[in-house]
C-alpha cells in the first residue's frame, strides 16, 4: 500500500511537473504557474532532495522570466544549498547560480550578479563545460549592457562567440544579436554591419524567425535613412507581439523611440513609446498573475 502511495505521488508529480514546463515553454505563463503549485505540493511527498533542487530550479526560472525576483530568488537559493552539498551536481550548481545572478540583473544589483556570473564561470571551468562557460559569458554580456559598461559586454560576447560548441548551437544568435546592438550604441557602425552579415549567414543555416526580426530592426535604426525606415520597424515590432515576446518588444521599442527622438522625428518617436508601454502593462499583467 505504501509503494503504490509513493508510485501514485510521484506520477502526480511528474505529470504537473511536465505540463508546468510544456505550458511554460509555451510562454502561458498563469498556468504553468498553477501546474507547478500542484505539482509542489506532491513534491512534499518525495523524500528526493535533489529531485527538490531540480524543481526549486525549474521555478526559479519561471518566476525570472515574469520578473518575480524575489520569489524566483527564494527558490534558486534553495537549490544552490542543495547542490553544494552534492559534489557530482557541478554543473546544476553553475546553472543555478546563473539564475540568481539573473534575478540580481533584473533588480539591478549589478555588482552581485557579477559576482555570481564569475563564480559560476569558475565553477564551469572546473569542470571543463566549455558550453555553459560560453552560455554564462553571453548572460554576463546582458547584465554589462543593462549596467551600461559596453566595453566589457563585448569582452563577454567574444569570449561566448570564440567558443566552437557555442557556436554550433542554436544560441550563437542571440549572441551575434547582442553584439550588433552593443557596437551600434557605441557608434562602431562597421564592426555592427560585419557582425549583421555574419548573423545574415547564420538566418539562412538555422532560421530563426524571431532574431531575424531583432536583427532587422537594428539595421533599420542606424542604417539608412532612419525616417524612411519607420515602417519597416514597425513591421518587425508587430510581429515580435504576435510572437508573445514582450522583452523584445519592450527593448527594441525604447530603442527606436529614443533614436527617433534623437533626430526630431517625436510623432515616430511616441509610436515606439507607445509600443514600449503595451509591453509593460502586458508583463506587468503577467507579474499581476501572482
Amino acid at each position: 500500500e505504501n509503494f503504490i502511495k509513493r508510485t501514485n505521488d510521484k506520477l502526480e508529480y511528474n505529470f504537473y511537473l511536465f505540463e508546468a514546463m510544456y505550458e511554460a515553454y509555451n510562454k502561458n505563463y498563469d498556468r504553468a504557474i498553477n501546474l507547478y503549485g500542484l505539482a509542489e505540493k506532491k513534491l512534499a511527498e518525495i523524500p528526493d532532495e535533489i529531485e527538490a533542487a531540480e524543481f526549486y530550479s525549474k521555478v526559479s526560472y519561471l518566476y525570472t522570466l515574469v520578473k518575480q525576483s524575489i520569489v524566483a530568488q527564494h527558490y534558486i537559493k534553495n537549490a544552490i544549498t542543495i547542490y553544494k552539498r552534492h559534489p557530482d551536481y557541478k554543473c546544476k550548481l553553475a546553472t543555478s547560480t546563473m539564475i540568481a545572478a539573473a534575478n540580481y540583473s533584473d533588480m539591478k544589483r549589478f555588482e552581485e550578479s557579477e559576482t555570481y556570473y564569475l563564480e559560476a564561470i569558475d565553477i564551469a571551468q572546473e569542470t571543463k563545460d566549455e558550453y555553459l562557460e560560453a552560455q554564462l559569458y553571453h548572460n554576463l554580456s546582458i547584465v554589462y549592457s543593462d549596467w551600461d559598461k559596453p566595453d566589457k559586454c563585448i569582452k563577454s560576447l567574444e569570449k561566448a562567440i570564440g567558443n566552437e560548441s557555442w557556436m554550433n548551437s542554436n544560441y550563437y544568435i542571440n549572441s551575434l544579436f547582442m553584439m550588433i546592438k552593443e557596437l551600434f550604441k557605441i557608434d562602431e557602425k562597421m564592426k555592427a554591419i560585419n557582425f549583421y552579415n555574419k548573423a545574415q549567414e547564420r538566418l539562412i543555416l538555422m532560421e530563426n524567425k524571431i532574431y531575424e526580426a531583432k536583427i532587422s530592426t537594428l539595421y533599420n535604426l542606424y542604417c539608412g535613412e532612419l525616417k524612411n525606415n519607420f515602417y519597416n520597424c514597425i513591421r518587425y515590432i508587430e510581429f515580435l507581439k504576435q510572437q508573445n515576446d514582450l522583452e523584445s518588444v519592450d527593448e527594441l521599442s525604447y530603442i527606436a523611440a529614443k533614436r527617433f527622438e534623437s533626430i526630431g522625428a517625436f510623432e515616430e518617436a511616441t509610436s515606439f513609446f507607445n509600443e514600449k508601454i503595451w509591453a509593460e502593462q502586458k508583463m506587468n499583467q503577467v507579474e499581476g498573475i501572482l
